[in-house]
């Protein structure tokens, strides 16, 4: 079997130990690499029609001389050609197309009885990396680099498929690191499995049954034995490894130099759905201003509950106790809702975004929603927001910031940072839903029913305005809470609510 690689060094990654490999195994097989370092599908496109740089031909992983892109199609008759992206835009969709149709359908001519596999390239792997294209984890990265590959894969009808990206992903997510430099392939064990992905994919090997060992690097039998594993489990996989898309940590403030601000309490994670022209929900965590993080260990769990019913889910943090003071936790709220309102629909939101908190962050999505200075700060109106969702929020001023300013904590307090002390403007207010507890704090039901009221009296479309008490809970623990059917309560009340506003 001969198998010619169009590609760049992650090509040259994946069959430095290939025909090695399966040589050691009796398995007859010449495998050629036709590559650029850094190569893109456009530039070998260029390549192949301008016929300009050359590229660096080997074979069996041994350099032979310098070829042109149509000579090196054309130097034997292939029975598998591979084609890849180039890692810098690997996760980006549209760079594929339309280029590799292009340099599919001239290898459908010039090679009719070869067959075309896509290979998946991988994630990065370190922090600097993953930032310079606005990542903050390898699984971040690679939810976009897989879908983007399978879309190539589906777009021109491809003969086979090597989920060599996964093997990496799931190495990493066993705690080993499969690279030397962040990018590339390690000269051990990362090199290594990737050759066991393409031998299995493309000749369909049991790669349990490998033991070839000569590596360039010392592979470690847990190394070894892992690198088997997650190839296997990559080539039976046949799915997304990750459901959803996302991206964490991303910085939503500037600092004064002008640069985005890192601090971690100036940071959101963005869930998306498989799906584009999505609404979007904005979440602010509970915890009083003195704890509480966006990546709960329920997190995952009711963000996928979002993105299944085709919601974008962005969980935010911001400014607390005790290295920030009133009202520096309501500006961050602000800030995190104007830039997901900006940037969205890059993502593919339809631009209409909801906002909602528990708890400490009900409180914040009160202070956005009715006093309407926050979000004028960063030039939103109250009215551009689709719709709020006040999940067990304190209407008057908060108790932290009473005990900030000396205030015994438990009395109820109406001045400039109580959401109440606004209720008056009854024009131009988005739709609303209130959740409570059926056995809330002490206050908190009746100071909500007072908020409630007050909007009645300033003439308040309460039409508009709807309060769900959630059975058999205390105060916010229907948050973590499944139903009988196994669904978050929380997330499943909220997009119900979702579904119905227009």
């Amino acid at each position: 079997m001969k198998i010619l690689s169009i590609g760049n060094s992650f090509s040259e990654d994946a069959q430095r130990y290939l025909h090695a490999t399966a040589e050691y195994e009796g398995i007859d097989l010449m495998c050629a690499n036709l590559f650029i370092g850094g190569c893109s599908l456009e530039t070998h496109y260029d390549n192949l029609i301008n016929e300009t740089r050359p590229y660096e031909y080997s074979e069996n992983a041994e350099y032979l001389r310098k070829s042109t892109l149509k000579d090196g199609i054309a130097a034997h008759e292939w029975d598998i050609i591979t084609l890849q992206q180039a890692s810098h835009l690997s996760y980006k969709e549209e760079s594929y197309f339309p280029y590799i149709n292009e340099l599919v359908a001239y290898l459908r001519k010039s090679c009719p009885n070869a067959k075309i596999y896509i290979h998946q390239t991988w994630s990065y792997n370190t922090n600097e990396r993953l930032a310079s294209h606005k990542f903050g984890t390898h699984a971040d990265m690679f939810s976009y680099v897989e879908r983007a590959y399978r879309k190539a894969e589906k777009e021109i009808d491809a003969d086979g498929f090597i989920p060599a990206g996964e093997t990496l992903e799931r190495l990493k997510n066993r705690g080993f690191n499969p690279h030397r430099d962040g990018s590339h392939a390690s000269l051990g064990l990362g090199r290594f499995a990737v050759a066991l992905t393409w031998l299995g994919a493309i000749c369909g090997y049991d790669i349990t049954k490998v033991s070839y060992k000569d590596f360039d690097r010392f592979v470690s039998e847990d190394e070894y034995q892992a690198a088997i594993e997650c190839a296997k489990e990559s080539l039976e996989n046949g799915k997304l490894l990750y459901e959803i898309r996302t991206k964490h940590n991303v910085p939503y403030a500037v600092s004064h130099s002008g640069t985005p601000d890192t601090n971690p309490e100036r940071a959101l994670d963005i869930y998306l759905p498989n799906t584009d022209n999505f609404d979007t929900f904005v979440y602010f965590h509970g915890g009083g201003f003195v704890n509480g993080d966006k990546c709960g260990e329920f997190s995952p769990t009711v963000a996928k509950y979002f993105t299944d019913n085709g919601f974008a889910y962005v969980s935010a943090n911001y400014r607390m106790y005790p290295n920030a003071q009133y009202p520096d936790f309501i500006r961050d709220a602000a800030l995190a809702v104007a830039y997901v309102k900006k940037n969205i629909e890059s993502f593919g939101g339809n631009g209409r975004v909801f906002v909602g908190g528990t708890s400490a962050g009900g409180y914040l999505s009160q202070m956005l929603c009715f006093d309407k200075k926050w979000l004028a700060f960063n030039n939103i109106k109250v009215s551009d927001i689709a719709g709020f969702v006040h999940d067990a929020g304190q209407p008057t001023t908060h108790f932290n910031v009473l005990r900030e300013r000396g205030f015994d904590r438990r009395k109820l307090v109406v001045d400039e940072a109580a959401p109440l002390y606004y209720v008056g403007d009854a024009e131009n207010y988005p739709p609303m839903l209130f959740i409570l507890a059926d056995n809330d704090m002490k206050n908190r039901p009746e100071q909500t029913e007072l908020l409630l009221s007050t909007m009645r009296h300033f003439g308040y479309d309460m039409s508009r305005v709807e309060k769900v008490v959630i059975p058999d809970s205390t105060h916010s623990s229907y948050c973590k809470k499944l139903d009988e059917k196994g669904e978050p309560v929380f997330a499943k009340v909220i997009v119900e609510y979702l579904k119905k506003v227009k």
